[in-house]
């Protein structure tokens, strides 16, 4: 890159010139991997099929044979040179040097004063360090590659990897096929310049991928047509080509032939870029098929018609370009203010005070959330609805399921002469206490014995699916406080569930259980029947049937509350199957009397056991609200407060990566957006006149 200094086909156009200006601004925006991946840039870009020498003809552009190319080799057997997207940034400076940079952290370096062989030699290095397609040497990974010297104007170009279509390796095929695809389809302010041979277009595999993803290829692509030494002097095909007269069209003066090294001179080896292009010159000159079109023909026609396009393209989009960033710049800036509660500190007394305020918005949900669900307030359905059920399933407990009046009355003589005669008062309740607290075995409809438990025992199993059933509930809430206030913060979601959550459930659980338990058993040392029972809902009918002296007015006591709440009881507790049960027999040996006093026992039974149901009812729910509501909170916030959870204190990572790109494309707007007030109005004045010096579009 160093001695003599050239005009070369880039030199052409001044720095100094609105254009100059504009072109640094893409520039900065093209090579910021962050703006580039976040806008559509106006910018040109290389595609054509693998071996039609598209960075031979950058390196032309260029005036230097920098970029990674064969050199005196045969391409027809030999793999791409060019394997990763090469986001090329022109530069003019004093200093002569190439740097390479890339997203990936340890990839890309500069060098100064570098010999041409010795750029090329620092860019294959770098292939080396980049991620590759599986199966393939080609990677989707782009580089930015600056090259600086004083021969050089600002421009930026990307060279994509040549798509492969008659590859023996059909996954080769596709990787590179997609990789231009995507490209184009992502990129739609971008200048396509497709490097393709003279000769039918059509055929050209490169150019139909253009037509699939770019419909409006016509107005945003050059074609550049290679090779036309290969073509008969008498051939016209690249003339027919070049003037827009075959079936693939472009706007006028977009097809540009050129001509480089065509291995008939045996100095050609040793011209350089600027031989190349006086060479070329000559040889459009004298040839019988182009000497009359070279308005079309040669690089520096073909740097000429790309510039024109890119200036055009950004006349349109450029001021677009810049509402789009002012607009992005605030909403990032809004996004980050967002994200900053979330955000993690690197000192220890940072993370302990994110830790504590995380806890105490989990607190206040957790309040808020179980308030509205246990308490008689709306939205607290959840849990009552399940104390209602409940409480129909103890009702529905049957203590004569079964059982056989014959049974009864063995149970009695068992206990004749143990005891006095069974009365109304608990005096003598050893029969009840039997019939009541122990298993027995029952008699089905087919005559076939079957164990039962005692129905004091059996209203224990509902009382624990009680307790699971709102555990299951309340853990429902509170992990639904634990989505809203760790969401953020997987790691440490985890531990509270893991190392708080369930420990408190499983201990709630397991006291709530053993109370019930507890309590279950308390009810085993009371029989007494002595104060007012319910009645049944036939006595209730036989008080409503009374006559009064006023038949059209009800008696007052049957339109009280209490007499209300005495029907619903009433009605629960003595079931009309439950009746007929106490009237039944179960044997016809009984006399009148025995069968009297075996319905008298009955009664005794369902009456003492109503009153433990009501008693289960009214305690197993305020046990359950006790220790699983008003104490959980509290058992949570003094658990939280032991453990350690700053360890497990780490953002989820896609809020995390949000919030650096987010940055990323904060900082890279902040520097951007002080240069567009200039590029507006250099690009008002560009619509007067060229961007080539002295020239106008």
């Amino acid at each position: 890159m160093s001695g003599e200094v050239t005009e070369t086909p880039v030199a052409k156009y001044g720095q100094s010139s609105e254009f100059g200006v504009v072109l640094d601004f893409i520039q900065r925006m093209i090579s910021n991997d962050t703006l580039r991946q976040a806008f559509n840039i106006p910018h040109l870009v290389m595609v054509g099929r693998q071996n039609m020498a598209k960075t031979t003809l950058i390196n032309r552009l260029i005036g230097r044979y920098l970029l990674p190319m064969r050199r005196n080799e045969t391409a027809n057997t030999l793999q791409a040179r060019t394997t990763y997207p090469i986001i090329l940034n022109l530069r003019n400076g004093k200093r002569s040097l190439v740097e390479v940079k890339c997203d990936i952290p340890g990839i890309g370096g500069a060098v100064e004063n570098p010999k041409d062989d010795t750029v090329e030699t620092f860019l294959n290095q770098v292939t080396a360090h980049l991620p590759k397609e599986e199966g393939t040497p080609i990677s989707k990974t782009p580089v930015n590659v600056t090259l600086q010297g004083p021969e050089f104007t600002t421009l930026t170009l990307v060279d994509l990897p040549g798509a492969h279509f008659a590859n023996d390796d059909p996954r080769m095929n596709l990787v590179t096929q997609n990789l231009v695809l995507e490209y184009i389809e992502k990129n739609t302010n971008s200048i396509i310049v497709i490097v393709s041979e003279v000769g039918d277009p059509t055929g050209d595999s490169a150019i139909n991928l253009v037509m699939q993803k770019a419909p409006d290829f016509r107005s945003r692509t050059i074609c550049a047509l290679t090779k036309p030494d290969k073509l008969r002097e008498s051939d016209d095909m690249g003339k027919r080509v070049a003037m827009n007269g075959s079936s693939f069209t472009l706007d006028d003066n977009r097809f540009i032939v050129l001509r480089g090294k065509d291995g008939t001179d045996p100095k050609e080896k040793d011209w350089d870029a600027e031989t190349t292009r006086v060479q070329e010159k000559l040889w459009f000159a004298r040839h019988p098929q182009y000497k009359d079109i070279q308005h079309v023909c040669g690089i520096d026609r073909l740097m000429d018609t790309m510039i024109s396009l890119l200036a055009e393209k950004m006349i349109t989009e450029i001021p677009i370009l810049v509402t789009q960033m002012r607009r992005r710049k605030k909403e990032v800036d809004d996004i980050l203010e967002e994200l900053e509660d979330s955000e993690v500190p690197e000192s220890s007394e940072g993370k302990g005070g994110v830790a504590m305020k995380l806890k105490e918005n989990l607190i206040r949900e957790l309040n808020k959330l179980l308030f509205n669900n246990t308490s008689n307030t709306a939205g607290g359905e959840r849990v009552r609805q399940l104390f209602n059920s409940f409480h129909q399933e103890v009702f529905r407990v049957d203590p004569l399921e079964l059982r056989n009046d014959d049974e009864i009355r063995r149970q009695q003589r068992k206990l004749e002469g143990v005891a006095a005669p069974l009365g109304d008062s608990s005096e003598n309740s050893q029969l009840l206490q039997r019939l009541l607290y122990e298993k027995y075995t029952g008699v089905q409809a087919n005559g076939k014995p079957i164990a039962l438990l005692s129905p004091v025992d059996r209203l224990l199993p509902l009382s624990e699916k009680l307790v699971r059933n709102v555990e299951a509930t309340l853990r429902d809430i509170v992990q639904k406080a634990i989505e809203q206030a760790l969401s953020k913060f997987p790691t440490l979601k985890q531990a509270v569930e893991a190392k708080v959550v369930s420990k408190i459930f499983d201990k709630k659980r397991e006291q709530t259980t053993e109370f019930i338990r507890q309590f279950l058993e308390m009810q085993k040392k009371s029989t007494d029947i002595v104060f007012a029972p319910i009645p049944t809902p036939r006595e209730i009918s036989v008080w409503e049937g009374f006559p009064l002296v006023d038949h059209r007015k009800p008696h007052p006591c049957m339109t009280s509350k209490m007499t209300s709440h005495m029907k619903y009881l009433a009605k629960n507790l003595y079931p009309e199957k439950l009746l007929q049960e106490i009237d039944g027999s179960g044997s016809h040996g009984l006399m009148y009397k025995e069968h009297e006093e075996i319905k008298n026992v009955k009664r005794n039974v369902v009456r003492c056991f109503n009153v433990l149901k009501m008693n289960v009812c009214d305690t197993v729910p305020r046990c359950i609200l006790h220790f699983f509501v008003s104490q959980l909170v509290d058992d949570l916030d003094r658990a939280l407060e032991k453990e350690n959870l700053v360890e497990f204190l780490e953002e989820r990572k896609d809020i995390r990566d949000k919030r650096i790109l987010c940055r990323k494309q904060s900082l890279a707007l902040e520097n951007a957006l002080p240069h567009t007030q200039d590029v507006l109005h250099k690009l008002l004045r560009m619509k007067q006149g060229s961007p080539q010096k002295d020239r106008k579009m």
